[in-house]
């Protein structure tokens, strides 16, 4: 009961927000069967063509977790019989529609990309902060009182961010990482293709023609988005090589 908890939160992304739609957590769960638990996951909500983001925190118990994940897929990719199996069970497609965190620093410039995400004082009190931030704007709305109950228990002090004494933090840390996670890799597209908490909702309600109708249109904005984009950059590389070869206009 005073273990750590190993802690999964599956939030639902939209361009305006996030919605917190499951919860995991629990103390005596291995590594081996808490990857299982993170593929079944994967492949339940990446069926169709829906695309699934994970981030794993390699810190203590995680890196060998990611290493079960990693052998679990190359056995996919390989073994027969546990293809039928998933395929059984509807999850033979597990990574198909996933895509994997990949790190780097908030100010880099260049190389120095990694896998998932390791934890430390500074990059915890970032995404615990800006977790407030969305929790405070409702842009998160959280539907697990057991993470209400943690959130209410953590407090700052000084450069260090947490739970006090032997209190849980792992489903607001958790919490942190998916809204990270949501907030540098998956916003930016879900903004340029107008996928906001009310465009999903209207969306369920059109028929089939006016969803395909709908879609075009929001294929062929993006498309303009596109070439407005890249006018923009010509104009820029323009600029720079008359700057650089001492062209003037007159």
């Amino acid at each position: 009961e005073h273990n750590d908890r190993s802690s999964i939160e599956v939030l639902r992304c939209y361009a305006d927000g996030v919605d917190q739609v499951a919860e995991y957590a629990w103390p005596l769960i291995t590594t081996q069967q808490l990857a299982w638990v993170i593929a079944a996951l994967l492949g339940w909500y990446g069926q169709g063509t829906n695309e699934v983001r994970y981030i794993l925190e390699l810190n203590g118990p995680g890196s060998a977790v990611f290493n079960e994940l990693r052998s679990l897929k190359n056995r996919i990719d390989n073994d027969r019989s546990i293809r039928k199996t998933l395929d059984e069970k509807g999850l033979r497609d597990v990574f198909q529609n996933v895509r994997t965190y990949i790190y780097n620093r908030p100010d880099g410039m260049g190389a120095g990309h990694n896998y998932h995400w390791k934890t430390t004082g500074p990059l915890k009190v970032m995404i615990m902060e800006r977790l407030r931030d969305f929790v405070s704007n409702g842009l998160l709305r959280v539907r697990s009182l057991e993470a209400i109950e943690e959130m209410k228990t953590i407090a700052r002090e000084g450069d260090s961010i947490g739970a006090p004494g032997s209190m849980k933090d792992d489903r607001v840390l958790a919490l942190a990482l998916a809204v990270h996670c949501w907030e540098e890799r998956a916003r930016r597209s879900l903004i340029s293709s107008r996928r906001t908490r009310e465009a999903e909702e209207a969306k369920k309600k059109l028929s089939i023609t006016n969803q395909v109708a709908l879609f075009q249109q929001n294929q062929l904005a993006a498309f303009f988005d596109r070439k407005r984009v890249q006018r923009v950059q010509q104009v820029q590389a323009m600029r720079r090589n008359n700057w650089r070869y001492g062209a003037r206009r007159y």
